[in-house]
């Protein structure tokens, strides 16, 4: 009867399949004791302490040792510990980039050697750059003295069949992993472990850091781990960047890169030789390729299937309509709880960058922090200068969460802190007045709001346009560091409200991030099912007040890829894993299909196929299923995620 089954958790994950629902109600029941649920309920200072007095939870325990800084390692950072303690430090590295238009495919090669006299698990925690989606992992001992990086004289690829092909070389014992769901991929590595036999893992993390588990780093042997990874580059101006960064105190660091079809240079210099510019210990932290004037680039190849995909990297050319603005302006930063580490990474390097780009203009500025109450920084207005915002800088990336969230209250503090209104918060209010309208009456009459979307999970932009488009100010979206300096700049200018986009040819097209607005400079990447029309191109349909306009953007020469199927996953992955648990399992079928590792989906190496079969992780199907339900289908018909919880005090 399931009534027996009341206030009772189910078996799901690796920690509870294997031991039932009653260790997994004795854990949901730990979970619900652990001290720091408090602050998020109660808040901070008198609540915390109210609640503290009252027996709730000790008020030591109520301190938050969390903070959301950026980890301070360079992409590429990577450290190797021991399960059972200890560390062994790398012994080479060689990266390889092959760079299509605005995306490169980077294949990370790392040598380790077990110099012990037993066999480890080997732990690593890499650091890779914001955006990035790993597709390929292998493992295996390897001699170092017969692996040479890719030259102009070899015969090279980052795709995964040249990469399957290169391993069953010079390798010794290695092996390839494949995608699977994180939980039952977990599982598998964790009861494969314990029978000492040779399994790996690969997890993604959060904010660019990934967590790979090998087993066994055999004694005396050296040890090779491949990851490949794509990601889009950087617009510098006119130009675009891919930053290299190396791994730091490696005698044997080599690098080499190809950018087919473009022009390019890179710092430190390197000669160009076949195509492909190779350095062997350069010198620097990091080796800068600068591909000079990209423009607009389209991709289109195939996936596994066999099935074309597009993607397209576009600047529309606007029309600026200049917004009158202020000398002054005044910053609010939702510091609660609830704020997950990505948007706040991007909101601690954009207010300090919209000060900077701003200067000529903005001569002063108030920040307030708040949660269930509001704080001023400095408690008082400060001068835009540069050394004021390094100051900020600094505070920024000290900051540490805590409370609940109350954007009412905190947009009634500023009524008094003249200047435009500049909002960073997710949008989820948990405290105070919860519904926008009953917000947005704290902002006084004609007094602008900007709000800054991420793209990313447990955001409410709806909450966020009401407030930004009824107080006559915009909504802009922000998805990483790239478009920080666009966005930077961007409430200089009246926006365009995009009401369509299509691409003639293409099918289940997605824009990253699924932004409202269209702002002078911005960027916007495109990907799509198909290929474009040679004659057709975007046509972007925009609405700014009662003028509306069509925009085409001509297709240029379309460039031959693979990046451009797992642009479209990747797009299709976030977008699925932000909808939440109803399209989890659609999710999934996206990652595995493209090979994204996410929040979703792992890469898992097993030793045999009969491992996979045993642990079930050789499912197929992926690709029919996928097929048959489109990313902007699926999410039309999904039912609309339900926000967390708001209720107002009594």
């Amino acid at each position: 009867d399931a009534c027996h089954y009341r206030g009772s958790w189910d078996p799901r994950g690796p920690w509870t399949v294997a031991r039932g629902r009653v260790a997994a109600t004795a854990l949901g029941s730990l979970c619900l004791q652990v001290f720091y649920r408090y602050d998020r309920v109660f808040g901070a200072g008198d609540a915390a302490r109210d609640a503290a007095k009252a027996g709730a939870v000790r008020i030591d325990m109520l301190r938050s040792s969390r903070t959301w800084k950026r980890g301070s390692q360079p992409s590429h950072a990577a450290r190797m510990t021991l399960a059972g303690g200890g560390e062994l430090p790398l012994d080479a590295a060689h990266v390889s980039a092959d760079v299509r238009g605005m995306r490169a495919q980077v294949v990370l090669d790392l040598f380790v050697t077990n110099s012990e006299a037993r066999q480890h698990e080997g732990v690593l925690d890499l650091r890779l750059p914001d955006g990035a989606a790993p597709y390929y992992l292998a493992f295996g001992t390897a001699e170092l003295a017969r692996v040479e990086p890719p030259g102009a004289t070899t015969t090279w690829g980052t795709d995964v069949a040249t990469l399957h092909a290169a391993s069953s070389g010079s390798w010794g014992h290695v092996l390839e992993a494949r995608m699977a769901p994180v939980e039952p991929a977990t599982e598998a590595f964790e009861r494969i472990v314990s029978t000492a036999r040779d399994p790996a893992l690969l997890t993604w993390s959060g904010a660019g850091m990934f967590h790979l588990r090998v087993f066994p780093l055999l004694p005396g042997k050296q040890h090779r781990i491949v990851i490949a990874y794509e990601v889009d580059l950087t617009p510098v101006g006119d130009d675009a960047e891919l930053l290299l960064a190396l791994p730091q105190d490696l005698d044997d660091v080599r690098i080499a890169v190809r950018a087919p079809g473009s022009t390019w240079a890179a710092e430190p210099a390197a000669p160009l030789v076949g195509g492909v510019r190779t350095w062997h210990e350069p010198g620097a932290d990091a080796v800068r390729v600068r591909i000079v004037k990209p423009g607009d680039c389209w991709l289109t190849g195939t996936d596994a299937a066999g099935r074309v995909h597009t993607a397209a990297w576009v600047r529309p050319d606007l029309q600026r309509v200049p917004r009158e603005g202020g000398r002054r302006a005044c910053f609010l930063i939702d510091t609660s709880k609830s704020v997950a580490a990505e948007p706040m990474q991007i909101w601690q390097e954009l207010l300090p960058a919209i000060l900077e780009a701003n200067r000529d203009r903005l001569e002063a500025f108030h920040v307030g922090f708040f949660d269930m109450r509001t704080t001023w920084w400095r408690g008082s207005e400060i001068a835009n200068t540069p050394e004021n915002v390094a100051a900020l800088r600094a505070h920024l990336a000290a900051l540490e969460p805590g409370g609940a969230t109350d954007v009412g209250q905190a947009l009634a503090a500023a009524r008094d802190k003249p200047g435009d209104l500049f909002l960073f918060t997710d949008g989820v209010p948990t405290w105070g007045a919860i519904q926008p309208e009953a917000v947005l009456a704290q902002v006084e009459s004609g007094r602008p709001v900007f709000t800054y979307a991420t793209g990313l999970e447990a955001e409410d932009r709806a909450f966020l346009e009401v407030l930004s488009e009824r107080s006559g100010g915009s909504q802009f979206t922000v998805l990483g560091r790239a478009d920080i300096p666009a966005a930077a700049r961007a409430h200089r200018h009246r926006p365009w409200l995009i009401e369509s986009v299509a691409v003639e040819g293409l099918e289940d097209l997605l824009v990253a991030g699924d932004p409202k607005h269209l702002t002078p400079g911005q960027r916007l990447r495109l990907v799509g099912r198909g290929r474009p029309l040679a004659d057709g191109g975007v046509v972007l349909a925009l609405r700014q007040g009662e003028e509306r306009r069509t925009l085409s953007i001509p297709v240029t020469a379309l460039a031959s890829s693979t990046m451009a199927a797992r642009a479209y996953g990747q797009a299709g992955v976030v977008r699925l894993e932000a909808a939440g648990d109803q399209l989890t399992s659609l999710a999934r079928d996206y990652a595995t299909h493209f090979r994204v590792v996410r929040k979703t989906c792992a890469l898992v190496m097993l030793e045999t196929e009969a491992d996979y079969k045993r642990h079930g992780l050789d499912e197929t199907g992926h690709a029919e299923r996928v097929t048959a339900r489109p990313v902007g289908a699926a999410l039309a018909t999904a039912t609309p995620r339900t926000p967390p919880v708001r209720k107002s005090p009594t």
